[in-house]
C-alpha cells in the first residue's frame, strides 16, 4: 500500500520503508519537470531505481494491479540534478555547493545550532530586574483610573 504526501499541492506516492524509501517515480518526474520518468532512468542503477505492484485506477475508472517503476533515494537525487525548475537548482547548488564541499573541506556536515543560552533563566530574570527593564513593562500594564 502506498502512502501519499504533497509537495506543492503535487501527489507523491510513496511506498518504501523509512530505511529505504521508494517514491512512485512519474509522481516524482512530475514534480520535477522531467517528462517522461522511464525513458530519463534508463539507466538508472537498481541502487536508484526499482518496480513494486499497486493498484492502479485507468482512465475508465478500472483498478488494475500494475508494475510501477520507483526511485530510490540515490535516484531521486540523480533525478533532481537532471530537472530544470527552480527548486531543483536551489536544492542543487545548496548539495553542491555546500554540503558535498563542507564534507570535502572537514570530513563531515552538520547544521548549525543556535547558541546556547549560558545563564539559566533565572539568571536572565534577575538581569532584566537590575535593568529595570520588568519594572518598566509592569508599570505600563498598570491601569491608573
Amino acid at each position: 500500500m502506498s502512502v501519499i504526501h504533497l509537495f506543492e499541492g503535487q501527489e507523491v506516492r510513496f511506498v518504501g520503508i523509512w530505511e529505504n524509501p521508494e517514491w512512485i517515480a512519474a509522481d516524482v518526474c512530475v514534480i520535477l519537470g522531467i517528462k517522461e520518468a522511464p525513458s530519463s532512468m534508463r539507466d538508472f542503477d537498481e541502487d536508484e531505481a526499482g518496480m513494486c505492484t499497486m493498484q492502479v485506477r485507468s482512465e475508465n475508472g478500472v483498478e488494475q494491479a500494475r508494475q510501477v517503476l520507483t526511485v530510490k533515494e540515490q535516484g531521486l537525487y540523480r533525478l533532481i540534478s537532471m530537472s530544470r525548475k527552480p527548486l531543483a537548482k536551489q536544492f542543487r547548488k545548496w548539495m553542491f555547493g555546500e554540503v558535498l564541499l563542507s564534507i570535502r573541506k572537514t570530513g563531515s556536515y552538520s547544521i548549525a545550532q543556535p547558541p546556547q543560552p549560558t545563564l539559566e533563566p533565572i539568571d536572565l530574570l534577575r538581569g532584566c530586574l537590575k535593568s529595570g527593564e520588568v519594572g518598566k513593562k509592569a508599570h505600563k500594564s498598570i491601569s491608573y483610573e
